[in-house]
């Protein structure tokens, strides 16, 4: 049984990839947890924002995880927030955006050099 479900999982994991998305979901008890291929790994602590927050984004760039959300503290305006293996930090200020935010999406652009 467990072998099927570690299919499942790889299947999912292969299918958010494709898709151009890096899987990542709100883990039991309020934290986050993302999946690194093997299967899923917690990311910090639960409680980190400041209340509560509505449509959640998760991407993950060269180790370091980042969350973006409405930010229902902070006027329903956006918030970045980044795990860097030791804690959670704001990515600039708490609630930036100028007006509400909804639907929001953390990507992660890879940019040329040249």
């Amino acid at each position: 049984m467990n072998c099927i479900w570690k299919k499942a999982g790889m299947t999912i994991l292969a299918m958010f990839i494709l898709l151009g998305g890096i899987p990542g979901w709100f883990a039991p008890g309020g934290g986050h947890a993302y999946a690194d291929g093997e299967g899923w790994i917690m990311v910090g602590s639960a409680g980190f924002s400041a209340g509560s927050v509505r449509y959640n984004s998760i991407v993950a760039d060269h180790g370091t995880v980042y969350v973006a959300y409405r930010d229902i503290a902070n006027s329903n305006k956006a918030t970045v927030m980044r795990n860097d293996g030791t804690g959670w930090e704001p990515v600039g200020n708490a609630g930036f955006s100028a007006n509400v935010a909804s639907n929001t999406s953390a990507v992660r652009r890879q940019i040329a050099r040249r």
